[in-house]
């Protein structure tokens, strides 16, 4: 019997999940392209108030580091490096 192949399987999830990320985030970004079209629901930064709209758009670089910070682990990962240790108030190891 042959041994499943579990580096495949959680390659094929990871790229699931951006997939499912990345339509998300699309969408999103549609439905905030949409607002500011028709002029309505919209805040800071495209009118002096703030409202949820100004909230909403904060998922936007959350999102995008969340990306950065996995991809760069996994990128570290596949080159069997560590990810680099910050030199700024962390004691060398």
């Amino acid at each position: 019997m042959t041994q499943p192949d579990h580096k495949t399987n959680r390659t094929a999830v990871a790229r699931g999940i951006y997939l499912v990320m990345a339509a998300s985030t699309l969408l999103g970004i549609g439905h905030h392209i949409d607002h500011i079209i028709r002029g309505n629901h919209v805040g800071w930064p495209i009118t002096s108030h703030v409202n949820p709209f100004t909230y909403s758009l904060a998922i936007y670089p959350l999102i995008a580091s969340v990306c950065l910070g996995s991809l760069y682990a996994a990128a570290a990962w596949y080159t069997n490096r560590p990810p680099a240790r910050p030199s700024v108030g962390v004691p060398p190891a």
